[in-house]
């Protein structure tokens, strides 16, 4: 006898559904940033220049005379990882984490429009680490973020507070692996303890769930330039289908937190349902001259494409950049990602109105940093004979 409605099993007796499966469905696809930094480290009298994905360049009158001390302090993992003060022991707004954050923000700012209330986590590797960078977005943005650990006793009332609130950042060296559970973070930066690609994983899994099925915005890591990391979110990206690789305006919509509808960027009322948009959190930021990135009013130098904003420069012990991104199994500059970005920003009001499920199905499969490449093939094969 045949039996209807029967669950034809594979012959493996497995089922595998995998991230990439996914995308679309239940997850955004996601953006890896990666972010390097040049750092000059003075031991005694030579000068160490230590960079993101490259060896120590090594004075010839300290070859032979390396020992561990030394390894571990020209270490670039170990110099990622070492917050930064100022000479007033305040966190330093030109280091490091500093133009990690910035890059963050600005992503989340953008998220924002689509999503009222999305929100950012920042995985950190130490209680230490989590007290110096809630101070470093403080001063950063004038909102104190949450800072959050399991050794609190009123853990699980932060988190929950924050889930409630406008506020847009966290920032903990545990919530990972916790189960803890933020439907609307969009934006996560990435710097653990461990090293474990389950814990990569979760981590990712925290920033990917979309909102509804016409969410089309994308989930961003950020994560220093460390070889481990980037084997992580390229064996991601192989789980995804192969599709195509990869005019400048600013965001021309913003969604209605209330009913949801896409609303012009200079309305102060929903022109659907009255709802008053909530007033921008005084953030210190002012856009480069070049490029339109977000920065600490106080920058000389974007951390996005490197443009001087003051008509001098003095080099410092350190500075700080994104070396480009991985997505959708290819990497993409750093200059290629920011005109991506701006022709999705161009193109996505027009796609949403459409109500077409093909090109929406296809904004969510391509990331904003990949359109450039994208628009090129399409010029290229679509030239008149």
């Amino acid at each position: 006898m045949i039996a209807t409605n029967a669950i034809n099993h594979p012959s493996a007796g497995v089922f595998q559904h995998t991230y990439g499966d996914a995308i679309g469905e239940s997850c955004r696809a996601t953006t890896f940033d990666v972010f390097t930094s040049k750092f000059e480290v003075d031991i005694g009298k030579s000068r160490v220049i230590v960079e993101g994905g490259k060896n120590p360049k090594i004075p010839k009158a300290l070859k032979g005379l390396i020992n561990k001390s030394i390894k571990k302090s020209i270490d670039y993992e170990n110099l990622a990882y070492t917050p930064n003060f100022d000479k007033f022991g305040k966190p330093d707004l030109y280091s490091y984490h500093a133009a990690m954050f910035q890059q963050a923000d600005a992503e989340l700012t953008k998220i924002r429009y689509d999503i009222p209330n999305a929100k950012g986590l920042w995985v950190v590797p130490s209680i230490f680490f989590a007290n110096y960078a809630t101070e470093l977005v403080h001063l950063l943005t004038g909102e104190k973020p949450i800072n959050c650990n399991s050794s609190l006793p009123n853990a699980d009332k932060l988190i929950g507070r924050f889930r409630n609130s406008n506020k847009k950042w966290i920032i903990s060296p545990n919530m990972v692996s916790e189960g803890v559970d933020i439907p609307l973070l969009a934006c996560c930066i990435y710097m653990p303890h461990s090293k474990t690609e389950l814990y990569f994983r979760q981590a990712l899994g925290r920033v990917v769930r979309m909102i509804d099925k016409d969410d089309i915005t994308r989930a961003y890591f950020l994560m220093p330039m460390l070889e481990i990391f980037q084997k992580y979110a390229r064996r991601i990206e192989e789980e995804m289908a192969h599709v195509p690789p990869k005019i400048t305006r600013a965001p021309s919509t913003k969604k209605c937190p209330s009913c949801h509808q896409q609303c012009a960027m200079s309305d102060k009322n929903c022109s659907f349902c009255g709802t008053v948009f909530p007033s921008s959190a005084k953030v210190n930021y002012k856009s480069c001259s070049k490029c339109s990135s977000l920065m600490p009013q106080k920058s000389i130098i974007c951390a996005n494409c490197g443009t001087l904003q003051t008509t001098s420069f003095q080099v410092d012990y350190k500075n700080a950049w994104r070396h480009g991104v991985i997505c959708r199994g290819i990497d993409i500059s750093d200059k290629d990602a920011i005109e991506g970005s701006k022709l999705f920003q161009s193109m996505k009001s027009d796609i949403l109105y459409s109500g077409n499920p093909n090109l929406i199905k296809i904004v969510q499969q391509i990331p904003p940093e990949g359109m450039t490449a994208l628009a090129t093939l399409i010029k290229k094969y679509s030239k008149s004979p």
